[in-house]
């Protein structure tokens, strides 16, 4: 799986245009361990666990322009990790969002059994 290559070196960066991970057995993308994730305009959907999971502190994913569909959870920012959702679908899981998710306030979460939403950023100091 991408999570297991990504542990293999001090900090991994990664980045996906129009990627698409469906009905596999786990997540779509799972960052164990010191790895950087910027996925956009992907399709992560039918998957047997998180369209994205970050699971240690020294993980995070920025995700935008992306559908998170037909997954037990859309997006999981668990063990101190986080994930920044910006202009993405969440609809039609079991969970939309566990643990550290974050939003800009432009996604669709809809339809999920569960709709528990992201948490928002604060705006940006005007300078």
């Amino acid at each position: 799986m991408l999570g297991d290559l990504l542990t293999a070196f001090p900090i991994w960066s990664w980045s996906s245009w129009r990627a698409r991970a469906s009905e596999n057995g786990s997540s779509a993308i799972d960052l164990l361990a010191n790895a950087k994730a910027s996925v956009q305009r992907s399709t992560l959907n039918h998957n047997g666990s998180a369209g994205v999971l970050t699971e240690a502190a020294t993980t995070d994913a920025d995700v935008s322009f992306t559908n998170m569909e037909h997954n037990v959870i859309g997006a999981a920012g668990n063990g101190g990790s986080s994930i920044r959702l910006y202009n993405s679908h969440i609809t039609h899981n079991s969970t939309s969002v566990s643990g550290t998710v974050l939003s800009h306030g432009n996604n669709a979460v809809v339809n999920n059994t569960t709709n528990t939403l992201p948490t928002l950023l604060p705006a940006p100091a005007l300078q």
